[in-house]
């Protein structure tokens, strides 16, 4: 259900329920690259997962600010950056492109609203080279399919040639019923895109 202007912002009550020990501070982001601030003995994880953590909020709160019909651009920017230093800790841990595809998603759907579909048409192809990496790491990631399904899909809605929004479309359609396939609980989340997918192919 979309957001109201009343409703208080979700990512704020996401970050505070983040556990103390993981929660990002600003200043984390340099200590990281100076090789500062990991508890002795700490992984590399351990920073990789408030990474993570800090930009899921700022992801969250970017879809927050696209349901108002505000900007998300340096709440995904700032998301990206985090989920980069991730990917180049730990580049073997396929969730962090996977995630990294969702900021291009999403600031794909705000250039569509804006009309600017240049900038959406390089943020989708962007997105689908980084979800490919994510499948490329881990085969069975089923949200890494979908993911391509969806950020096909979105180039279906945007190519002007019918014949490529075909391919486009059929092709967003096997991704989601190959994510779907390897993970039937994701069902809710890709029922509405899969649907769509479906009905540009039957045209």
């Amino acid at each position: 259900m979309p957001y109201s202007e009343s409703q208080e912002n979700p990512a704020d009550a996401i970050a505070a329920a983040v556990p103390r020990n993981l929660r990002y501070r600003p200043v984390d982001d340099q200590k990281l690259v100076d090789g500062l601030g990991t508890p002795e003995g700490s992984p590399r994880r351990w920073y990789c997962t408030r990474f993570r953590s800090a930009a899921e909020v700022d992801i969250l709160e970017a879809r927050w600010q696209i349901q108002r019909r505000q900007s998300p651009t340096l709440l995904l920017t700032r998301a990206r950056q985090r989920l980069e230093k991730a990917m180049a800790l730990e580049p073997n841990e396929a969730s962090y492109p996977c995630a990294l595809a969702g900021v291009h998603r999403f600031q794909a759907e705000w250039n569509i609203r804006q009309n600017a579909l240049e900038d959406a048409r390089r943020e989708l192809s962007e997105g689908i080279n980084m979800a490919r990496q994510a499948v490329a790491i881990d085969v069975n990631l089923a949200e890494g399919a979908g993911t391509i399904g969806v950020l096909s899909l979105l180039q279906a809605q945007i190519e002007p040639d019918p014949v490529r929004r075909s391919e486009l479309a059929l092709a967003a359609r096997q991704s989601i019923e190959k994510a779907l396939a390897l993970n039937k609980y994701l069902q809710r989340e890709y029922a509405a895109p899969l649907t769509e997918a479906r009905a540009f192919t039957s045209r």
